[in-house]
């Protein structure tokens, strides 16, 4: 296990986030842009939490995948597309 630490001001704001599931057809992005507005109108007091399934992931060989929900069945892929959403509020994530 590998312990974070990070220092946040006493009066800061936390958004919780997750299930991105970035490389779905059902991905809310303009939930996530909506996020960034929200965190980037205050970014000394303002961070968020990514708590899991940023992507997609799902193998094409899995009995749960589906191409018709599936706009990019490569997770590599997602990873970096994924990278690239979250780049501009990267230093708000605390984990």
């Amino acid at each position: 296990m590998i312990l974070l630490n990070s220092e946040i001001p006493l009066n800061c704001e936390i958004a919780l986030h997750g299930d991105t599931h970035i490389g779905s057809n059902m991905t809310h992005y303009s939930g996530i842009e909506k996020l960034k507005r929200w965190l980037l109108a205050k970014p000394e007091t303002r961070f968020f939490v990514h708590m899991g399934d940023a992507i997609e992931a799902i193998a094409t060989d899995d009995k749960r995948f589906d191409s018709e929900s599936t706009k990019d069945p490569i997770p590599l892929k997602q990873a970096k597309t994924t990278a690239k959403i979250y780049r501009p509020v990267a230093c708000q994530c605390l984990v």
